[in-house]
């Protein structure tokens, strides 16, 4: 399957937006700031995963603060249980999340550029999330938390992760700064519970998805919480926001904040980084990309970085060195392919050949790619190519990034005509 980009909202019709107001007048000028903190606000890039209870809520926030940018990243669709903790009104049931809350934020904030994906966030390429400042997290899924963990530290964002645990009225916030590799990430927090619960959230069916892929199904149970409380964390992830951008009080990087109900009491402590963490701490260096990184060769890029004995990861692709078909045979490829591309049929049966894979790679090593690690990139699969990461054990470099996302222009806002945006899970 190949990744998707985000979608860009133009113009939601049929409802007046707002007028032009100026920040300033409702903005205070907080104690210890020399400048009005009005200009950076209005600079600021942010992107939400998750728009529900809590998310959605980070997501207006965001939008009345009349940021440059914003992402709204959610797979699903609003029920009639979401009156209950969600900012919404019933016309908004069976409506997707992330377009619904994305036509929200454009009529408070016009000025801001909303971009969208009603899907999936392991649906998006690698580089989603690099023209953003920062990334709000708000869902109670571990394999997402984990996801979104690791594209943050490698693009080396600041993540703040909202959540909530209603059965003792507890709203937390956890801030990853992301700007080293020893430092915390969301899963450096697991135990043998939460990977438990990792691996019994997501179950493959055995019928195959037209990629080829396994059928995949989340087991996720719904947030059980109210409100209140959502809004809460809501609101203390948007206070933790405004420290780090603006630097006020305390440094709150790699640290987690959190209020107690029952006792109305508010503790901040440090996150550590669990060096037993198995997810990938690298932050990828960004580096000076050659003019066209297509005509390049792995040796080429290797050679470049000075990096020793390097695997090297070329955009959203995997090198698949040999095709197996289910007679038994077996063909050489060795060249660049999109996760589940589709590699034709078999010359001795007919049937459908799949990536072998034992023999197909994310990141590949000289050895495994031996025979075309002179080549140029482009020759071998990967043309168009926009990104390279190089890498060891010690140290990571990218080169290049993602691209634009694609424009979606919004129908008139009504019950019956809002736009849906396609995605390949739906």
């Amino acid at each position: 399957m190949n990744k998707q980009k985000l979608q860009r909202l133009e113009g939601t019709l049929g409802i007046h937006a707002a007028p032009e107001v100026d920040l300033a007048c409702r903005m205070p000028q907080f104690v210890g700031l020399g400048e009005h903190p009005g200009p950076r606000m209005r600079k600021l890039k942010a992107a939400v995963v998750g728009a529900g209870s809590v998310g959605a809520r980070i997501a207006l926030h965001l939008a009345r603060q009349q940021i440059e940018r914003l992402a709204i990243i959610d797979r699903g669709r609003f029920k009639a249980e979401s009156l209950l903790t969600q900012p919404i009104l019933p016309a908004a049931v069976g409506r997707w999340k992330a377009e619904h809350i994305g036509q929200l934020c454009q009529l408070i904030s016009p000025r801001t550029e909303i971009f969208l994906h009603a899907g999936r966030f392991e649906e998006l390429e690698t580089f989603a999330l690099e023209g953003f400042d920062l990334v709000f997290l708000a869902t109670d899924n571990l394999g997402v938390e984990v996801q979104v963990g690791q594209s943050c530290r490698h693009l080396g964002k600041p993540l703040i992760h909202a959540s909530v645990h209603g059965e003792t009225l507890v709203a937390q916030v956890r801030l990853f700064r992301n700007e080293h590799d020893d430092d915390p990430c969301p899963a450096c927090a697991f135990g043998m519970e939460e990977w438990r619960a990792l691996q019994a959230e997501t179950a493959f069916r055995c019928e195959l998805t037209e990629s080829g892929e396994p059928a995949r199904e989340d087991r996720n149970a719904p947030t059980v919480s109210v409100s209140f409380l959502c809004s809460l964390a809501a609101d203390l992830a948007m206070v933790q926001m405004f420290r780090l951008v603006l630097h006020l009080g305390q440094p709150v990087e790699n640290t987690i904040a959190e209020h107690a109900g029952f006792t109305s009491r508010t503790v901040v402590a440090p996150l550590k980084v669990n060096h037993e963490c198995p997810v990938d701490h690298q932050v990828w260096k960004p580096a000076p990309a050659p003019a066209c990184l297509e005509s390049c060769s792995l040796g080429q890029l290797a050679a470049m970085t000075n990096i020793i004995d390097p695997a090297i990861q070329v955009d959203d692709l995997e090198f698949v060195q040999s095709a197996v078909c289910a007679c038994g045979s077996r063909f050489a490829v060795q060249r660049f392919l999109a996760p589940g591309q589709r590699l034709g049929r078999c010359s001795t049966c007919a049937g459908r050949l799949q990536a072998d894979p034992f023999r197909t790679y994310r990141s590949v090593t000289r050895r495994q790619a031996a025979s075309i690690w002179r080549r140029a990139l482009g020759d071998v699969g990967a043309a168009g190519v926009r990104w390279v990461v190089v890498r060891n054990d010690a140290t990571a470099v990218r080169m290049g990034g993602g691209v634009g996302p694609s424009r979606v222009h919004a129908r008139p806002n009504d019950a019956n005509s809002l736009r849906r945006i396609r995605c390949a899970n739906h």
